[in-house]
């Protein structure tokens, strides 16, 4: 799978690094076997033997700012997702009030997170 990495340290106390990954996630036995749950009469859940598997692109972005010499640190983080292919639960619920879930591929779906932290010496 590909990946890469690149970091840099502009001195002791400040470094960026940039991190690239990619992942996949197969689809579960249970999603792809045709034959379907009937276990509840109120949730029928059909498999789809035609999934295929989630593919993931992730960047993670880092930044390290400190000063050793008053005590004080800065940090922050930032981690982004693509993934295509995602399997989902696609639900309806007919006009009997019966619930069928059956699990499907979609695109488009991102995430983005992100930390920032700072911190310095408490006084009394």
């Amino acid at each position: 799978m590909p990946n890469a990495r690149f970091q840099y340290y502009f001195s002791r106390f400040k470094s960026v690094s940039v991190n690239y990954s990619t992942s996949t996630n197969q689809p579960s036995m249970a999603q792809l076997q045709p034959v379907p749950d009937n276990s509840n009469s109120l949730n029928m859940t059909r498999r789809k033997p035609d999934l295929k598997q989630e593919y993931t692109h992730a960047i993670q972005t880092r930044v390290n700012l400190i000063n050793p010499y008053k005590n004080k640190n800065l940090f922050f983080f930032t981690n982004m997702q693509s993934t295509q292919n995602k399997i989902v639960n696609n639900d309806s619920i007919n006009q009997e009030g019966i619930k069928r879930t059956r699990p499907v591929n979609v695109n488009g779906v991102y995430n983005l997170n992100s930390q920032l932290s700072y911190s310095m010496p408490a006084r009394f």
